[in-house]
């Protein structure tokens, strides 16, 4: 049986701001991103492009499968080309 993270945005509104978390040892795990604004995001593994994914509208949530001990930030498209002006 996998064990879940779950992230919330921290005022209960949809946001694009980047989640960042690291999954604790043990068991593997999924991650389920809640509070998101629709869009194209990219999930980070320890620093580096993992995957490129899409939050449907209506939807708001990501569910990913993660490894033990690893750190993930999921950016929004919309604020990784800020980043980079």
């Amino acid at each position: 049986m996998l064990s879940r993270i779950v992230t919330f945005s921290k005022n209960g509104r949809a946001t694009a701001d980047p989640v960042e978390f690291t999954v604790p040892a043990g068991a593997p795990r999924q991650a389920l991103l809640t509070d998101l604004l629709p869009g194209d995001y990219t999930v980070m593994r320890d620093g580096k492009p993992e995957r490129n994914i899409t939050v449907t509208e209506g939807a708001g949530t990501l569910l990913l499968p993660v490894e033990a001990g690893r750190t993930y930030r999921v950016i929004s498209a919309c604020k990784s080309l800020d980043a980079a002006v």
